[in-house]
């Protein structure tokens, strides 16, 4: 399932990236896609879905960074809930546990 999540990301970026957006494309609810897409993507535990997230992020960039988009994008409060969501993915260095080979260890 994270093979399709990280090509529907991959499409959907180049789009935004490379094709000049009419009006037709602007009414396209991006903010929404974002938090359901972002709800979606935090289902998924396996060392496969953080590559998605990464993809998710760079989509997230590529977006937000365009002028034209985020000046039609109104839905404060949803895209502040995708940013929730993202910082939740973040963990804390202290609380990960690294396991380190045993070569790694001073004697």
């Amino acid at each position: 399932m994270t093979h399709i999540l990280f090509q529907f990301i991959s499409v959907l970026k180049m789009l935004i990236e490379h094709v000049q957006l009419s009006e037709d494309v602007l009414t396209v609810n991006l903010t929404s896609t974002l938090y359901a897409l972002a709800g979606f993507i935090t289902r998924f535990h396996e060392p496969a879905s953080h590559r998605v997230r990464l993809k998710f992020c760079g989509l997230c960039d590529a977006i937000f960074s365009r002028k034209d988009i985020v000046g039609k994008l109104k839905e404060g409060p949803v895209r502040q809930h995708v940013l929730d969501i993202v910082l939740e993915w973040i963990q804390d260095p202290a609380q990960v546990c690294l396991k380190l080979p045993s070569s790694f260890l001073v004697s």
